[in-house]
């Protein structure tokens, strides 16, 4: 008795795919939102003076 509202308290395989896939797209458009270009290139700007005079 005591398991058969404990079943229906828990969502379905199906509706757990359900939020699963739409956090699957957003993962995407963090990649793209992630200003690491920006870092790379500010890191290569000092990095190329610095082995300029290094040599």
């Amino acid at each position: 008795m005591g398991l058969a509202p404990l079943q229906t308290n828990i969502p379905g395989p199906s509706e757990l795919r359900v939020p699963a896939e739409e956090m699957i797209p957003p993962a995407e458009s963090i990649t793209a939102d992630v200003p690491r270009q920006a870092t790379h290139e500010i890191t290569l700007e000092p990095s190329c003076p610095l082995e300029n005079p290094a040599p």
